[in-house]
């Protein structure tokens, strides 16, 4: 089952999960911590979220229904609607040739391209050699 999930108020997640070496492999689906009665999950595994949902974090449950002792768990952070989302953009800046040979310092990455990522107000750059000709 997926971990560190993040769901908006309003909004949904579908979990899978798989029980295997039983006669049923099914499980049922539980959540804890939700205070909206409009938090659900369904027995497919889909969570949605209550608009209204107040709580921060609530905690989803498969329980194998061949053997209810046998059971995952995972927490689910509540995040305000309209959350900004993750934001991939493509950054491939015109290179130059360096003035220094590639030493993995960085004003060795001139020749190199990449890629910035940006959420919640802050950058990553992940950079990745270009190949030669």
């Amino acid at each position: 089952m997926a971990s560190g999930v993040e769901v908006q108020k309003g909004g949904s997640h579908l979990f899978a999960i798989t029980a295997s070496g039983g006669t049923n492999n099914d499980v049922t689906w539980s959540i804890v911590g939700a205070s909206s009665a409009n938090t659900k999950i369904d027995a497919n595994g889909l969570l949605v979220v209550g608009a209204d949902e107040t709580a921060t974090t609530i905690t989803v449950t498969a329980i194998s229904n061949d053997d209810p002792t046998k059971s995952k768990s995972t927490a689910v952070r509540i995040v305000a609607a309209g959350s900004p989302p993750v934001v991939v953009t493509p950054w491939n800046p015109t290179p130059s040739a360096p003035s220094t040979p590639n030493t993995g310092v960085a004003s060795s990455l001139l020749p190199w391209g990449g890629m910035m990522i940006a959420t919640a107000g802050a950058y990553v750059f992940l950079f990745k050699k270009k190949e030669t000709e």
